[in-house]
């Protein structure tokens, strides 16, 4: 591979913001919620650190919106 096509694929993969999901906490006072505390208001979580058992709670509870990161 030539020096200037690893240097383009570097930049399209740093190009490419990280997946975050956005976690909205209502609680006014937060809340802790699938092993985290969470202060009032919007939290960005990066995809690589939101587990399933995490999203799950979060979704279950009332006092939360989750945004997932767009796919692709």
């Amino acid at each position: 591979m030539t020096d200037s096509k690893q240097t383009t694929q570097a930049a399209a993969k740093a190009a490419k913001p990280a997946a975050v999901y956005v976690v909205h906490c209502h609680a006014k006072d937060g809340r802790r919620r699938g092993g985290t505390r969470w202060d009032h208001g919007k939290t960005e979580v990066p995809a690589s650190k939101m587990t399933k058992k995490m999203l799950a709670a979060l979704e279950a509870d009332g006092l939360f919106s989750v945004m997932a990161p767009p796919e692709g």
